[in-house]
């Protein structure tokens, strides 16, 4: 495997490389991660797509952690010559069972079954068979992505040493974390074979651009000796960076520093001219009969719970004349949004609006739109806005946007005690940052009546 090669042409994949606006040249890995779930990015499919097509002919691809097989799919897609080894424990229980199922499923879509070798094994008892099996094939790119401690990722290293191809490509998952940094650094510094190439980390976990932060790192056989001794093969201003202080005793890490992200917004008044607004009351009155009860995620469409959110609503596609003149309005605002909220500019890949209406009793409880430790479809949302319409004079009270300071601490996210409590105005519209956690208190809607509801039109801008 040519890891130089795919070093030197990486940047060219990307658009935006080197900053968090990043995004693939290649839109077919985003469409797919719209199709099927996956703990991943269409910037690291794109990734080890880029690393597999350096593959030579005698070489395969191996990955440890497939889940539903987003990554095997990136890797394989437009390589069609490849094969590959996926490794994952045995599974037991239900939903273990239900995600090889998946798996399967995913993989046969893709027509991608008869080129993966299915391994439910540990990682120990994979390569003792491999070396039974005495196959003349060579892994030319290893994807360690199911170790989150340092044993567990150091011995995943060693064991793949002696079915590496003479040189190979090593790419390492949840890089962000310490514990998985230290024993990557420990493997480069005792083997002259390998060299740290590239690190790329980032925010937070479950970010939009390689999840938990990616190593790479190159493996060449042939280097028996190093000439900077137990150094790692990268300068030392970054090494002191990387290196992780433990304990010696207790081999305990530091945990990441928690991001904070607090409850900012900007909202802006009277953000539809006053004909426009009256058409989108006229609207919701036209087509209350189209309604549906609003759902709680993305991933799962169909489930509807009153007990978390109760309003209902009309996705996009039941409105797209109003939704072509909401998009235009609203990427004429966002920068200067971004501006005012601090928050680093982006490309918008696509925009994502339904139209609600709460009436009394409706509320939504506690959640973040963009969540860290949930499937891929939601991590690249970035920004999220509420636009409030009604008639006049108001007939409800309540049915406020409570927006909370929010914590990513490891791979979950924590509210936090402080908020904003953003009134409801006619015409008026609130952006905010996606991952901040925020409720709708519930509406008192004396009425009762469709046409004297809170309506909104919410969405979010995706990068």
């Amino acid at each position: 495997m040519n890891y130089q090669s795919f070093i030197e042409h990486l940047s060219t994949h990307y658009h935006h490389w080197g900053t968090t606006a990043i995004y693939p040249q290649e839109s077919t890995f985003r469409t797919i991660l719209k199709q099927i779930q996956g703990y991943t990015t269409p910037c690291i499919m794109q990734l080890l797509s880029s690393a597999v097509a350096h593959l030579q002919a005698d070489e395969v691809y191996c990955e440890l952690g497939s889940h539903q097989g987003a990554n095997l799919i990136g890797a394989l897609l437009h390589n069609s010559m490849s094969m590959a080894y996926t490794v994952d424990p045995l599974f037991t229980d239900d939903s273990s069972s239900l995600i090889t199922t998946q798996l399967i499923e995913n993989l046969t879509r893709f027509q991608l079954e008869e080129r993966i070798f299915f391994c439910d094994q540990t990682v120990e008892e994979f390569f003792l068979g491999l070396h039974e099996l005495d196959s003349p094939d060579r892994i030319g790119v290893y994807y360690c992505n199911a170790s989150y401690d340092y044993r567990s990722h150091f011995k995943a290293l060693l064991l793949a040493k002696p079915f590496l191809a003479d040189r190979a490509l090593i790419v390492i998952g949840n890089s962000n974390w310490s514990a998985i940094q230290q024993a990557t650094i420990d493997f480069v510094t005792t083997h002259p074979q390998a060299e740290l190439l590239h690190t790329l980390p980032t925010p937070f976990f479950g970010h939009r651009t390689f999840w938990n932060g990616l190593q790479l790192v190159g493996w060449n056989a042939r280097l028996t000796a190093r000439l900077f001794q137990l150094k790692p093969n990268v300068p030392s201003t970054e090494l002191s960076d990387r290196i992780v202080h433990a304990s010696p005793r207790l081999l305990e890490f530091k945990p990441p520093t928690p991001i904070q992200f607090p409850p900012t917004y900007v909202q802006l008044e009277q953000f539809l001219p006053t004909t426009e607004h009256q058409d989108l009351l006229r609207f919701t009155q036209d087509h209350h009969a189209c309604f549906n009860p609003s759902s709680i995620s993305k991933s799962y469409a169909l489930d509807v719970n009153p007990t978390i959110r109760r309003s209902i609503f009309l996705n996009l596609k039941q409105f797209p004349q109003q939704y072509v003149r909401l998009q235009k309005q609203l990427v004429e605002v966002l920068s200067v949004v971004l501006a005012q909220l601090n928050h680093p500019a982006f490309e918008v890949l696509e925009l994502e609006m339904e139209m609600t209406a709460h009436n009394d009793g409706d509320y939504f409880a506690t959640h973040t739109d963009a969540i860290p430790s949930e499937y891929s479809q939601l991590v690249d949302r970035e920004i999220s806005y509420v636009y409030y319409f009604c008639r006049e004079p108001k007939a409800f009270s309540g049915g406020e946007l409570k927006l909370y300071t929010t914590e990513i601490v490891n791979d979950s996210a924590q509210v936090g005690n402080e908020f904003e409590l953003i009134e409801p105005q006619n015409n008026s519209i609130v952006f905010f940052n996606s991952r901040c956690f925020h409720e709708v208190l519930p509406i008192h809607c004396p009425s009762q009546q469709f046409a004297d509801s809170r309506f909104t039109v919410n969405g979010w801008f995706h990068a």
